[in-house]
This record gives C-alpha cells, sequence and structure tokens, in this order.
C-alpha cells in the first residue's frame, strides 16, 4: 500500500490512471449495474447506509458526478477512470462505508482568482471517488432533511 494514503483508503497506483480510459455517462452507470439489490430493511424507517448503497442510487450518483465532470483530487483520479475504479474496489469501499472505517482523502488545495480580479480564494478539491461517495449521501438525505428546513432558508437548497 502507498505509504501516502491512509491505511483504510483503496490502493490507488499510478498505472491505474496514467492513461485515463474515457467512460462515457451511460458507459459508467453499467459498471454499477451488476451490484445485488439491497435487502429491505426490517422495520418501516429505512436504514439510510442501506439506502445510500442501493445500487439504483449508486448509478444514479455515479451519473451525476461523471456528468458534473471536474477536475482530479489528490489521487489524480479523472471522472473517466471511475467506473473502472468502482468496478475493481466498490465491495472494499462498501465494506468500509458499512463498517465506519472509511476515511476520505485529504482534499487537494486550489488558489483561484477572485472574479473582481483582487486577490485569490481557496478551493478544495476532492478525489472522485468521494465525490461520488457524497453525492450518494446528498441523493438519500436531501429528501429526508430538506422539508424541515424554513421556507426562508435558501442557502445550498434545490431551487
Amino acid at each position: 500500500m502507498d505509504s501516502q494514503q491512509p491505511p483504510s483508503q483503496p490502493n490507488i497506483s499510478s498505472e491505474s490512471h496514467d492513461q485515463p480510459d474515457p467512460v462515457k455517462p451511460a458507459e459508467a452507470t453499467r459498471a454499477l449495474s451488476g451490484l445485488p439489490a439491497s435487502p429491505e430493511p426490517p422495520s418501516a424507517t429505512p436504514d439510510i447506509m442501506d439506502a445510500m448503497l442501493d445500487p439504483a442510487n449508486l448509478r444514479s450518483a455515479l451519473k451525476r458526478v461523471v456528468a458534473n465532470a471536474g477536475a482530479p483530487g489528490v489521487d489524480g483520479m479523472t471522472v473517466d477512470q471511475l467506473a473502472a475504479f468502482l468496478t475493481a474496489q466498490w465491495p472494499h469501499v462498501a465494506q468500509q462505508l458499512r463498517h465506519g472505517t472509511y476515511v476520505p482523502a485529504p482534499v487537494r488545495r486550489v488558489d483561484i482568482p477572485k472574479p473582481d480580479g483582487k486577490g485569490t480564494r481557496m478551493l478544495g478539491i476532492p478525489t472522485v471517488l468521494d465525490r461520488f461517495i457524497q453525492q450518494a449521501m446528498h441523493q438519500v438525505l436531501t429528501p429526508l432533511f430538506d422539508p424541515l428546513f424554513s421556507e426562508a432558508s435558501f442557502g445550498f437548497r434545490p431551487g
């Protein structure tokens, strides 16, 4: 395992993303199509982790991350390489998520110019794997919490 990565992070060798293999969004969503459906939760209250790890939710999250594109994080992996990585590593990552041992990678810090031209601001760029996990969780949590927000609260909300 690479000594610069946390021990619970999947090993991502440099060979895996030196030569990116572009993946179209439709192809990317097929990468997770072979996952078995999550079992029904035992109670009327759905388990959030089961909902997040549901294959349909994961395919939707993958499609969104690939469509949003974006720069690679500290590991150098691009969105075009995400589907192949998930095909090879998803069981390991999902196990870490279920056991609470998954550790997100550090964000890549980039200075970007301010719109007024007066200085720069720091931007943190997560890895595409972390963006994928964030998107999958966002899709589950937003419908649960958004109805509880005040009608006058507009920050970071749809619409």
